[in-house]
């Protein structure tokens, strides 16, 4: 288990230096607050296993999946995404963000193809050749990096899960999603990331402007 603190104020950096446990728990404090993207790829450099992933840490999506991610890349797939399934509740920010997250799935099916249904959940697995290959051609270190990793998945020679969770929004917790800026901010790399793919800026030529029509089935659990 590898935890990574993204250069927090709110007293998590302490708690983690503090901590007192017998299991082989690794813990990485960034210097500086790299973003998402950035998080999650200083944790998936220090992974040394076989299957590599990463979990949000507020369990909206239960650890419970674990060994069914763990189980899909071992049985032969190079990615495993969760596909959230939710529990609407008629509270007027949940179903807001609900929309906002439908309206987001959209575009990036209409503008850069990505077929998996729930591209942004914070729950994926990866191979080691996978990790191997996005650790060389990631560009973006924000939010957008769960889109610009699943389409490398989708684009590249992998295999693809996808796995049901239910997702169980935790009332008690405070966000730090600003909606309008987060909104610019994703659209503003959306198209960073469509200019990448097409003049070719990805190391190795990954997404070139004919992958993006290449046409990807992906393996569904129930």
């Amino acid at each position: 288990v590898i935890l990574v603190d993204d250069y927090s104020s709110d007293g998590t950096r302490a708690w983690l230096s503090g901590l007192d446990t017998p299991w082989p728990i690794k813990i990485h404090l960034n210097a500086v607050n790299l973003g998402r993207g950035g998080a999650v790829k200083a944790g998936m450099g220090l992974a040394s296993g076989d299957a590599i992933g990463y979990m949000d840490i507020d369990c909206e999506v239960s650890e419970v999946y674990l060994a069914a991610f763990v189980m899909a890349i071992l049985g032969g797939s190079d990615f495993a995404v969760a596909k959230r399934v939710y529990m609407l509740r008629y509270r007027p920010y949940i179903l807001f963000r609900h929309l906002q997250s439908q309206v987001y799935h959209w575009l990036i099916r209409r503008f850069i193809r990505v077929k998996a249904s729930d591209s942004e959940a914070g729950y994926k697995f990866f191979s080691r050749r996978a990790v191997e290959a996005i650790l060389s051609v990631s560009r973006f270190d924000n939010w957008f990096w769960d889109t610009e990793v699943t389409c490398f998945m989708e684009q590249g020679c992998f295999v693809m899960s996808e796995i049901p969770g239910a997702y169980l929004r935790n009332p008690l917790k405070t966000s730090s999603v600003r909606v309008l800026k987060d909104s610019l901010d994703y659209l503003h790399s959306m198209a960073k990331f469509r200019d990448y793919a097409r003049t070719g800026n990805y190391k190795g030529s990954w997404l070139g402007k004919s992958d993006l029509d290449h046409p990807k089935k992906i393996k569904k659990y129930a």
